[in-house]
């Protein structure tokens, strides 16, 4: 009887893992399309009201998705701790709220906030509209990833789970 309860939670330990591989590439399409949505905005924002960076935000992480209105919302936190470097606060809290991204979108979220809040309306949105391409493709190759990958990750989690059961029988 314990041998068979160890052998079903091998099985859904195994699966789970293969499962959660396959939730990393869901929540990384997920963060770039709320990311995308948000650049989108501040677009819109800089070319219709040109707010003031914290307010700027304020507006945006309202009307955003999860991943980038928690991403936002600690912008404001981190700005509001008297932390007045824009390309410091941006690059913590995207480190701390956007783990799903990998290196390069990482980057290319980063390079944006070392051009928010310092230099004129034009340039601003020059490089919003510079990052919103490269993560619009680095969006392309996600889902593309997520659907390649994805499956494979699930099944490879069922089948090596099937597997170690088998061994042990």
């Amino acid at each position: 009887m314990i041998k068979i309860c160890g052998m079903i939670l091998l099985l859904f330990g195994a699966t789970w893992v293969g499962m959660s591989a396959s939730k990393k590439l869901d929540m990384r399409v997920k963060t770039l399309r709320s990311i995308l949505e948000c650049l989108e905005l501040f677009e819109w924002e800089l070319t219709t009201n040109v707010p003031l960076t914290n307010q700027l935000f304020a507006d945006v992480s309202k009307r955003v998705s999860q991943p980038a209105s928690l991403f936002l919302n600690a912008c404001l936190q981190n700005m509001r701790a008297n932390e007045y470097i824009m390309s410091e606060v941006w690059e913590r809290a995207a480190q701390k709220q956007l783990t799903s991204l990998n290196y390069d979108d990482l980057e290319a979220v980063l390079s944006l906030g070392a051009v928010l809040g310092r230099y004129d309306t034009d340039s601003q949105k020059h490089s919003i509209m510079a990052a919103h391409q490269r993560l619009c493709g680095n969006l392309n190759n996600a889902i593309d990833e997520k659907k390649r990958l994805g499956r494979l990750y699930r099944t490879l989690g069922v089948m090596a789970g099937a597997f170690l059961v088998i061994i042990f029988l």
